[in-house]
């Protein structure tokens, strides 16, 4: 169940504001620079490179980087050749 239909439910509930629960829908699972690395059997670094060059969208989890599968799917989509 996405996040837009748990606060629909809850709107329609009659759930006020300020007594809504909000729900973070959280992947699955986020990879590391090296288990991106493994996979797609680069260096690390290679990776690192990427993402601080905005070729694969990441966040941040202190100073470390995160990928989503998504993130990590839609850079090889956008860099697909024929």
């Amino acid at each position: 169940m996405s996040l837009e239909v748990m606060i629909a439910a809850q709107v329609e509930a009659g759930v006020t504001h300020a007594r809504m629960k909000f729900i973070h829908v959280i992947p699955d699972q986020f990879y590391t620079p090296e288990e991106i690395a493994k996979i797609i059997k680069v260096d690390p670094e290679t990776v690192r490179r990427l993402c601080h060059n905005g070729e694969i969208k990441y966040s941040k989890l202190g100073r470390s980087i995160r990928v989503s599968p998504a993130d990590l799917d839609n850079y090889f989509k956008e860099n697909r050749v024929n």
